[in-house]
């Protein structure tokens, strides 16, 4: 009975960390970097003659 309750538990951890990683990976591949510059782009990417009047 002892070792039932031990493979619940690994099994239960197993879950765990496989939930964990999952929800890292899809966060990471639902954020592009990307798209911030694209959306907002730096000053000096846009104008880069004002770096030039400085």
């Amino acid at each position: 009975m002892a070792a039932m309750w031990w493979l619940a538990t690994i099994v239960l951890f197993l879950l765990l960390i496989t939930c964990i990683v999952f929800v890292i990976y899809a966060l990471k591949t639902a954020i592009h970097t990307e798209d911030a510059i694209n959306v907002d782009p730096l000053p000096s990417a846009e104008n880069p003659d004002l770096e030039d009047k400085k």
